[in-house]
């Protein structure tokens, strides 16, 4: 068994930090710079040592994308700034489906930190010719502490990386979910082992993007209770990102299931902050879950394989 010492190191929670007007999760509240600042500053205080910074919402009520220059600019007034309060951070990660802003945020962070472990959080799960340019990046700089979180979804262009719920395969049976995601896997693995980079590989079965209901559970359900499932993932990568924070499915099982809150029966929506709060603690529920498993055979792996929590809220593994 892994002790509590190493447990601690190879389980990452990663906080959301949304520079966007448009946030599914926090209604842009945070698209303001003193107030970027202000929560930094709290989620350090609460314990996360890891960062995932998103300038462009891909939420399905946001009807159309932002282009890259409004993205950079995002970022260059609400991110680059900050830079100096990272210090005691362990983890950047950038979300975006645009090499080119990826490359120009991660030149930012390399001339304060040249040593800080850097995540391209590429939420398109598009395998093109920008995968060549990212694994180019890291040969010509040797950078050991950049990696790729290859996402999970059905988008066929990153260009449609916003209107990716319009591609969920519908009419068919909940299971191939499982099998697609392990195609996935093994196609970016292949292309990250070819270079010898599956240690900066990451991947992220991306729960809610262009895919059912029934299949975010049932892909859920496999990462839970198929302890060989798990460690397939760990066989072709680095490390897997779970991200179940407020996620709608979630908000759809806690209705569908008679939410009861304080032993009180409500009559609820999905836009409910009691229906937020119950997914928020299912949420944790399923993650200490995913610990579990991962504690029972992560004294197998080398020292760099972990698993990164993608979350709202601070909680203790």
């Amino acid at each position: 068994m892994i002790s509590v010492n190493d447990l601690n190191s190879r389980i990452k929670m990663l906080g959301v930090m949304n520079i966007t007007p448009n946030s599914f999760s926090d209604g842009g509240k945070y698209f303001d710079l003193p107030l970027v600042k202000e929560k930094l500053a709290k989620d350090q205080q609460l314990g996360f040592r890891c960062f995932d910074f998103g300038a462009e919402s891909t939420a399905p009520k946001n009807k159309s994308t932002v282009n890259s220059e409004t993205e950079l600019d995002r970022y260059q007034k609400l991110f680059i700034p900050i830079l100096p309060l990272l210090k005691n951070v362990d983890v950047i990660s950038i979300d975006t489906y645009r090499f080119d802003t990826f490359l120009f945020v991660y030149n930012e962070i390399r001339k304060c930190y040249p040593s800080k472990e850097i995540l391209w959080n590429d939420v398109s799960g598009v395998l093109d010719f920008e995968i060549d340019r990212f694994i180019q990046i890291i040969q010509e700089k040797q950078d050991r502490n950049l990696s790729y979180v290859a996402s999970f979804t059905y988008v066929p262009t990153r260009a449609l990386t916003g209107h990716h719920m319009e591609f969920v395969k519908q009419g068919r049976e909940k299971e191939a979910i499982v099998n697609d995601y392990m195609s996935f896997v093994e196609k970016f693995s292949k292309v990250f082992m070819k270079h010898q980079l599956k240690d900066q590989l990451i991947l992220d079965p991306a729960f809610g993007f262009s895919k059912t209901y029934d299949e975010n559970f049932e892909l859920l359900n496999t990462f839970l209770h198929h302890s060989k499932f798990l460690k397939f993932n760990y066989l072709h990568a680095k490390a897997v990102m779970i991200g179940l924070s407020k996620k709608s499915f979630l908000r759809r099982y806690v209705l569908e299931n008679e939410f009861v809150f304080n032993d009180t029966k409500f009559e609820l929506t999905m836009e409910d902050p009691q229906v937020f709060m119950a997914s928020e603690k299912l949420h944790e529920t399923y993650l200490q879950e995913l610990a579990h498993s991962f504690c029972q055979f992560s004294s197998t792996l080398n020292t760099r394989q972990c698993l990164y929590f993608r979350s709202h809220s601070f909680f203790q593994i």
